[in-house]
């Protein structure tokens, strides 16, 4: 179970208190299962667009929830993102954001979290809504030609990306070289000794979680312009 895992918190009692609890998104009919874990009210929100299982990602929600911050992670059917699911992981995205929304996250102050196949979904997302100010990629995988993360990275205006892959994972760290290559806003590239991917890769490498959440924090947790003093930073 990943909830043997505490990734740099000060003491797994502590993350014990902040376990992530199930919830449901209504998606045409049915009802998806959800982690979701409450931070401050106003606080941030970070959605997780998952290819694991959903309990693989707890300690992280349990981990941003100390921090404050709310999150939600979501699956379809424990499934790597296919072109023609395009329309239904829209839907249980924007579901998870709304979730997310009614625990007290800051609506305008979201960041996206995509695993595997599901980066470049994350990446569309991030450059369709403007409520999203960060998005990352865990290990990103083409998914077809329309879903070339080197090539979605392109539609980005305003938006940073973290691209993390492991150097022995030759396909998502050639991918994540290119990205970062063709970002055409602020972008960063951390990669990691070891073959891990996705998730896997996060709870086998606390520095690569740590390092995730300060690119975040910076982020996430910046002074936002005032209508007083928009120069405010």
């Amino acid at each position: 179970m990943a909830w043997g895992v505490c990734l740099g918190l000060s003491g797994c009692d502590r993350m014990s208190r902040e376990r992530p609890e199930t919830v449901g998104l209504e998606l045409s009919g049915d009802r998806v299962p959800a982690l979701l874990t409450r931070g401050r009210e106003g606080a941030p929100g970070i959605v997780v667009l998952a290819e694991s299982d959903l309990d693989s990602w707890a300690p992280m929600l349990s981990r941003w929830s100390v921090r404050g911050w709310h999150g939600i992670a979501v699956t379809c059917r424990d499934a790597a993102f296919r072109p023609e699911d395009a329309p239904r992981w829209s839907t249980l995205c924007e579901a998870a954001m709304n979730r997310l929304i009614r625990a007290g996250t800051d609506a305008e102050n979201m960041a996206l979290v995509g695993e595997g196949t599901l980066g470049a979904f994350a990446l569309r997302m991030a450059a369709q809504l403007p409520t999203i100010q960060a998005a990352v990629m865990v290990s990103p995988v083409s998914a077809g030609p329309e879903w070339d993360p080197e090539k979605i990275i392109r539609e980005i205006r305003d938006c940073p990306t973290l691209v993390v892959s492991s150097e022995n994972d030759m396909v998502s760290d050639t991918i994540a070289e290119r990205v970062k290559q063709a970002a055409p806003v602020f972008s960063e590239w951390r990669r990691y000794q070891g073959a891990e991917r996705g998730v896997a890769l996060l709870l086998s490498r606390p520095v690569a979680v740590q390092e995730m959440e300060d690119w975040l924090a910076t982020i996430l947790e910046a002074p936002k312009p005032t209508a007083g003093n928009p120069s405010a930073s």
